[in-house]
This record gives C-alpha cells, sequence and structure tokens, in this order.
C-alpha cells in the first residue's frame, strides 16, 4: 500500500508542474517542452508524401500543424507543415520568378485581386507571350516612350507635362482624312512663305496658300509702239504696273523699266505676251529672249515668231511661258531682234502683258 501511495504522489508532481525538461533541470517557463543537448538534436517522423500534397498520406486524419520530413522522391526533401488542407514545405524565401497556377496549361496568370491600390491588380492587365499589354485604360507615367524596330515605324517621346513628340521613320504622308503625319522626324521645317500656327493640343495649322490673289505676284504692260524689229536686242519697256507684291519683287515704271527685280532665291513663273504689226510688205522673224543680270540668256526660253506681212492687214501675236530659278536680287529682262527682213515691227499699245510669279523659296 505505501508503495502505491509514492507512485501516485510522483506522477501527481508532474501533471502539477505542466513543463517537461530533458537534459535540463530548469525548462523554459514558456515552453511545455524543453529539449536540451549542445551536440544533438530533434529528429522529426521521417516519411514519404505523395504526389498530390493536398493528399495527407500516409499520415492518417494529421492534425493541423503536424510537422514531418519528407524522404521521398514525390516531392522536395525538406520539413511540411499540415494546413489543414495541404502540406506546405518549410523553407527559406528566395529571389525567384511568380509562377501561375500549376493547372494553367499555358500563359500562367499571376493576379492579384482585392484591396485597391496594388501594383497589379484585379485582372484586368494582362501581358502576352509577345510582350503585348492589353485591358489598361490608362496609363500614367511622367515618361512614356515607345520603340519599334530600327526604319520600321515611329517612336512616340512625351515629356513629364504629357507632350508629346515623334521619332523616326519614312517621309510625309498625307491621309484620306486631310491628316498630315510625318515619321522619322523630330521636326518638319516649312519655307518662310507658308504659315504654321498652333491649333492647341499638341496640334499645329498650316496655311499653304491665302485668299490674296496678288501675293508673290507682278503684272505688267506698256503703252508704247516700240519698233522690236532691230539687229541688236532691245528690251521692251513695261511703263505700267498692275499688281505688284513688293515683299517679292522690285520695279520702277521710269528707271529701267525693262528690269524685274526678284527678292528671293526661289522658282518664278513667268508668262508674256505681246502683239506687233508689220509696216513692210516683207514678213518677218522674230526672236525673243529671257536676259538675266544684263548679260546672260536663258537658254530654254528663246522663241521665235513668223509674222504677218503689211498687206495681211492682221496683227501678230507672241508669247510664252515657263520656270525659272533666280536668285535674291537678280533681275531679268525681255528682248527682241530681228532674225530675217528688215522693216518696222511695232508693239500695239496696252495690248501686251508682263507676268511673274513666285512659285517655290528654295
Amino acid at each position: 500500500m505505501k508503495h502505491i501511495l509514492l507512485i501516485y504522489g510522483l506522477l501527481a508532481g508532474l501533471s502539477v508542474s505542466a513543463q517537461i525538461g530533458m537534459g535540463t533541470l530548469w525548462p523554459q517557463p514558456s515552453a511545455e517542452l524543453e529539449l536540451y543537448s549542445l551536440s544533438k538534436g530533434l529528429l522529426v517522423p521521417r516519411i514519404i508524401l505523395t504526389a498530390d500534397l493536398s493528399d495527407p498520406a500516409p499520415v492518417s486524419a494529421p492534425a493541423a500543424g503536424l510537422m514531418v520530413f519528407n524522404t521521398g522522391a514525390n516531392q522536395a526533401q525538406g520539413f511540411y507543415c499540415w494546413t489543414g488542407t495541404q502540406w506546405k514545405l518549410l523553407k527559406s524565401p528566395v529571389a525567384a520568378d511568380v509562377s501561375g497556377p500549376a493547372s494553367a496549361a499555358d500563359n500562367a496568370a499571376v493576379r492579384f485581386d482585392g484591396t485597391s491600390g496594388k501594383l497589379i491588380q484585379s485582372s484586368l492587365i494582362a501581358v502576352s507571350d509577345n510582350g503585348d499589354l492589353t485591358g489598361s485604360n490608362r496609363l500614367t507615367t511622367n515618361q512614356f516612350r515607345l520603340s519599334t524596330n530600327p526604319g520600321t515605324g515611329l517612336q512616340l517621346v512625351t515629356d513629364a507635362n504629357g507632350n508629346g513628340s515623334w521619332l523616326g521613320a519614312p517621309p510625309v504622308d498625307i491621309k484620306m482624312n486631310d491628316s498630315l503625319i510625318v515619321q522619322n522626324a523630330n521636326a518638319l521645317n516649312f519655307n518662310p512663305g507658308i504659315g504654321v500656327y498652333d491649333a492647341g493640343g499638341n496640334e499645329a495649322r498650316v496655311t499653304f496658300y491665302t485668299t490674296n490673289v496678288t501675293q508673290n505676284v507682278l503684272q505688267l504692260s506698256t503703252p508704247d509702239s516700240t519698233d522690236i524689229n532691230t539687229i541688236t536686242p532691245s528690251t521692251i519697256e513695261w511703263k505700267t504696273e498692275h499688281y505688284k507684291d513688293a515683299g517679292s519683287f522690285t520695279h520702277s515704271n521710269t528707271v529701267n523699266p525693262g528690269r524685274i527685280y526678284v527678292r528671293s532665291h526661289a522658282i518664278y513663273e513667268v508668262n508674256f505676251m505681246f502683239c506687233a504689226i508689220n509696216k513692210t510688205v516683207k514678213r518677218q522673224t522674230l526672236r525673243t529672249q529671257l536676259r538675266k543680270n544684263g548679260s546672260t540668256v536663258i537658254p530654254h526660253v528663246t522663241s521665235y515668231s513668223f509674222t504677218y506681212q503689211y498687206a495681211d492687214n492682221r496683227i501678230s501675236h507672241v508669247s510664252s511661258s515657263f520656270l525659272i530659278e533666280l536668285a535674291a536680287n537678280d533681275y531679268i529682262e525681255l528682248i527682241t531682234n530681228r532674225q530675217t527682213n528688215d522693216g518696222e515691227l511695232r508693239l500695239v499699245p496696252d495690248e501686251n502683258v508682263f507676268f511673274i510669279r513666285l512659285m517655290r523659296n528654295l
């Protein structure tokens, strides 16, 4: 009877302390069980898990928090904890790719749902294998750059204020909807005669013409009845100005009226027409030329006219039209002289015109 009482007393003492120490007489107050050793460790049960981590086997009805060590090849070796629904491998965090669900056959998606303010949220943004970004309603950034392979497209560059500009690609392209698209250019430069205006909203307005039909134009005539059938070339003197853009041309009705000065290096359209009466019975051949700066005859604009004789009682008509290139401050003159018979061939007063227009600055 004494032995039974002694054993009961020892067991009662263990249950009252509620702490067990192995290798130590003083277990930590916060520990239910403390194992103390300087050369040995704790060996948890070693088992072989299946290929499915949601399968608790070989443990039957494991409690949540149960720890085991997997030694099999179905899963990575290591410590596993049962969460209540599956085994979780205990491992240190490492930098690695974020993987999608194992059940996804391709393009496994990584989704962040729930609380707002995450870098990638819900599943509205998708990035394909080709690098295409879809599903974004608005992209907010200080600087935004779209690049393409060299020579195949545009590059759109914006600054922190949202101002955009294009870098890259082919020449100017005019679309059917009146859009002017400039590729592969940081800027599109126009000649001074073409107006470029700010239309707001990162757009510009370009004016190629105006309603002022006299702009860049000079039109002259003469009341003289000068004999133009001379041996040496004579200059037709234009003494009446009808239209003159003083910004493009310089001309005087009194001082060297046969000279027309241009103020810009440009391409010019030149037209002239005059009527003449032959005062002899001989038909005449008249040569008309355009002379530059008093000495150089422009070769490709020379024309020849065969006149009526006096008995025909008809007026001969001479005209021509052409384009020429002139430098700033050049002047031109219309000169005539006979090629065959002599005799008077006189201008018909006021039935003549000299017209010049600036077409394009160079």
